[in-house]
């Protein structure tokens, strides 16, 4: 599927990318707010762990990791279309503070209703 930012990003890298809180959307006019960010990062989380049957919960070092290296997931994850666009955002999401302070608030509210 193309996407803005992205071009023809395969639906494995636009699930990490929804896990580091991308909204991978047609048109997007204004920026996400916090709660859509989470939505998505929850959204993602469920789906990677459904296609992988691992759960590295919101890591999303470990997830890249993990798809980089695994031989069934690696060529959909590493796909050329978009992958050049794709892995140097990622790398950017891993460090990014803000998405660490909303996977706090996500693991806050988890922990809170016995997730």
């Amino acid at each position: 599927m193309s996407i803005p930012k992205y071009g023809r990003a395969t639906p494995l890298q636009m699930d990490m990318l929804g896990l580091g809180g991308e909204i991978c959307r047609w048109f997007h006019q204004r920026a996400p707010t916090d709660e859509e960010r989470m939505s998505a990062m929850r959204a993602s989380r469920k789906v990677l762990c459904r296609m992988t049957g691992l759960d590295r919960g919101y890591d999303l070092q470990a997830w890249h990791t993990e798809l980089e290296s695994d031989r069934k997931h690696s060529p959909e994850y590493m796909h050329p279309y978009a992958w050049g666009v794709v892995r140097p955002r990622i790398l950017q999401l891993i460090a990014d503070p803000d998405r660490f302070r909303l996977v706090e608030l996500i693991e806050r509210s988890e922990r809170s209703q016995g997730k």
